[in-house]
């Protein structure tokens, strides 16, 4: 493919060499060693590049065309051409190497003033100073129609994977903030200006070759004649400079003079810019227009284009908790360009659902997990994973290619709606912050990685799965494994999300550690249908105990969350807690937080045994452990609204309930409910009214209560249970049947 470099080369080296184009063409050399220019200097760089910011090539405009004021330049991968416009005239010139190596100028009716252009591979667009773009078909050299802007276009370089990889244009004028629009004109994202390393920005260029990217490159004109005319380089995933930035004027005074060009760098000026790759081998160089007297054409390197690795060595080895505990389950994946069903690593395993057992994901809202049917479901694909567990440590081996990669690095995993089971198709670690800028997803777009329980990793790690939320249905998820350059991981993710202003923290405390943390917040921002400040959680089918926020008022068709943020209290909130137990014994659930909301009560009301708790008073709770999943509601408020709650809550009278199971063997459970503290007694007699064993003897809280009753020493029979407390007494009869 060409490029500007080989056509500037073709150009030059034709005039050297055969001498057949002389005055249409300047005879500069190509070189550009750093001992060639002793005023260059390598500033802002931490790249570790012994050429960057060299200039491979450095020639007059004037002397070619005859004319000054050029600005915009682009190239034009498709032919070879490279175009460039003058911004105080009509007047358009092409190189050209497809037939003589010939210069020309040329006018398209209805094209005047153009201070930059870019190029999609079909069409040029051109910006001039007004909120139009012009788009121009390069082969008719007619104008196909313009592109409104939302601001002045001074600047404009092509973005292939703007909006979902339709296309669009980054834009703005000078001191504007930077903005992406769509090919329709619709800004799909704002850069700050203060972000970007240099001001008075005349030039962009959009580049997805340098190792780390993609990019922008920003050219600046500060404040205009003998101050710093400064190329910068910014991270498209963060919006930020890279600290990768360099003052040009001087470099190319020194260069000049050595090449015997005349050029002062107090008269030169920022002007366009392009990308240019292929001549160089591994090197990424920036083509620019130096707007001087003489106006100049420079070409200077500016970084490595990525290699991808030739080959994926699998070694790995998977162990397991106890498979008969849910929580040893692992999601697991395999990187590289993969096609190895999962029968193959379960060939020494054992009998399938006896030793092991797989499941994937569907992402519905119900029978969501597919457990194995050894279909071809069930092979490790790119991007892909699964939720295995296994008696026997698992063993995988293999050789395979990498993933194939687009012009930016990315590689994009197929998703479904829902939930997906997703991972890193690469050998080194994906930052999910770069994700999240790459695919435009919303703050509150997670990874949930399992250990026993749900974390937020920052990055995607290889041979790890990880559960996704696809709320913005997306048909794919676009990775790249190369965090950007001065970019760290630490410095993309140093917020952590779950981490409000106001809030108040809840989680299980269960064998000396924190499980399931949950937080509700009360934020301004916020609305009371779900928003950027609500988070999911993912499903609890492999959890053997959790706790997670319920709001079934949420327009989503999934409404299990970890963070619940409203806009206010108002009279009072609640919020719908749903806890699962399945150690059988009891559990604390402990809450922080409850400082902020001064003036509030806080407290918890459990459903199913109709226990209110007050948090201030005590912030730790202990709950009994039942069948199935049990409901319980944290709740703020004031005085008549945690009354009101209170009353709903706690039982109206005094009960005993008949014994479950009855008849029964070995044990029974026995249930009573109280409306207020009081003193109890349960006890139980034979049909003679000899008392057998008293159950309890103490003062109890109000709400529900239940004792396992044990008759593994009695003989069958009917036996009889007294509640009394104060004035109420009650008996139920049982059967003990063995």
């Amino acid at each position: 493919m060409k490029n500007l470099l080989v056509v500037l080369a073709i150009i030059i080296f034709a005039g050297l060499l055969m001498g057949q184009v002389k005055d249409k063409v300047p005879s500069y050399p190509m070189h550009g060693s750093a001992a060639s220019r002793p005023h260059a200097q390598k500033t802002g760089s931490s790249t570790s590049e012994k050429n960057i910011w060299d200039i491979k090539l450095l020639w007059s405009l004037n002397n070619v065309t005859g004319n000054s004021g050029h600005a915009g330049i682009v190239y034009l991968n498709t032919s070879g051409d490279v175009w460039i416009s003058r911004w105080n005239s009509d007047t358009l010139f092409v190189w050209t190497a497809t037939t003589t190596n010939y210069i020309y100028p040329i006018t398209i009716p209805g094209v005047t003033g153009v201070r930059a252009m870019t190029f999609d591979g079909t069409n040029i667009y051109a910006g001039s100073n007004t909120t139009d773009i012009m788009v121009i078909n390069p082969e008719t050299r007619t104008l196909k129609g313009t592109i409104k802007a939302p601001q002045t276009v001074r600047y404009v370089t092509y973005d292939p994977k703007a909006d979902g990889g339709k296309g669009g244009l980054w834009i703005g004028n000078f001191s504007t903030d930077p903005q992406l629009i769509s090919m329709s004109g619709t800004v799909l994202r704002t850069l700050s200006m203060s972000d970007l390393g240099t001001t008075g920005i005349y030039g962009a260029a959009y580049d997805g070759q340098t190792t780390g990217g993609p990019y922008l490159w920003f050219f600046g004109q500060a404040d205009g004649y003998g101050s710093p005319q400064t190329i910068s380089q910014v991270s498209i995933y963060t919006g930020k400079t890279t600290t990768l930035q360099h003052e040009m004027s001087y470099d190319i005074e020194a260069y000049a003079y050595n090449e015997g060009i005349y050029a002062n760098a107090d008269s030169m000026l920022a002007g366009g810019l392009c990308l240019v790759t292929g001549i160089f081998p591994g090197v990424v160089a920036l083509g620019g227009i130096m707007q001087a007297y003489p106006d100049l054409i420079f070409a200077v390197e500016v970084g490595t284009a990525a290699a991808p690795p030739s080959t994926v060595t699998i070694n790995r080895s998977f162990s397991f908790g106890d498979p008969k505990v849910s929580s040893s389950y692992r999601m697991l994946s395999l990187p590289g360009d993969v096609n190895i069903p999962l029968s193959q690593i379960f060939t020494d395993a054992g009998e399938h659902k006896k030793n092991w057992n797989a499941f994937y994901d569907n992402g519905k809202a119900e029978n969501y997990l597919i457990e194995y049917d050894n279909s071809t479901a069930f092979t490790f694909r790119p991007g892909n994973a699964f939720w295995v567990v296994s008696k026997n440590a698992l063993n995988v081996s293999a050789q395979v290619n990498p993933v194939t990669t687009d012009g930016l690095g990315m590689y994009e995993i197929p998703l479904h709606s829902g939930w997906n089971l997703i991972s890193n198709p690469f050998t080194s670690e994906v930052s999910w912050a770069s994700v999240k800028l790459a695919n435009q997803l919303p703050a509150n777009s997670l990874i949930y990685s399992w250990n026993g329980s749900w974390s937020n990793p920052a990055s995607l790690s290889p041979y790890e799965g990880y559960y996704f939320n696809n709320t913005n249905n997306l048909t794919s998820l676009k990775l790249t494994e190369n965090i950007p350059v001065g970019i760290s991981a630490s410095r993309l993710n140093k917020k952590a999300p779950y981490n409000p202003d106001k809030y108040i923290k809840g989680y299980l405390y269960s064998e000396g550690k924190e499980l399931s943390p949950f937080y509700i917040s009360i934020d301004k921002r916020a609305r009371e249908g779900f928003d950027e400040f609500d988070y999911f959680t993912p499903p609890s089918d492999f959890y053997d105990e959790c706790i997670y926020i319920l709001n079934n008022d949420l327009e989503t068709q999934y409404k299990h969350l970890f963070i619940d943020s409203r806009p206010d209290i108002s009279e009072g909130q609640v919020y719908n807690l749903v806890l699962k137990n399945n150690i059988n014994h009891p559990c604390q659930i402990r809450f922080e937080g409850m400082e902020n909301f001064a003036g509030f009560e806080v407290c918890l009301a459990d459903n199913y045994s109709k226990r209110f708790y007050n948090l201030r008073e005590n912030p730790v709770v202990r709950i009994e452990p039942v069948t199935g999943k049990q409901e319980l509601s944290l709740i703020i408020g004031k005085g008549s609204f945690i009354e009101e709650k209170k009353n709903s809550v706690l039982p109206k009278d005094f009960a005993l309930f008949q014994n479950y199971p009855n008849p029964f063997n070995p044990y029974t459970i026995i249930s009573y409910e109280l409306p207020e503290e009081s003193s109890v007694e349960l006890k139980v007699f034979d049909v003679l009214g000899k008392e057998v064993v008293t159950l309890v003897d103490a003062v109890e809280i109000p709400g529900r209560h239940e004792v396992k009753f044990e008759a593994g020493r009695l003989p069958s029979g009917t036996y009889f249970y007294t509640l009394r407390s104060g004035r109420f007494t009650k008996t139920e009869k049982m059967v003990v049947l063995k």
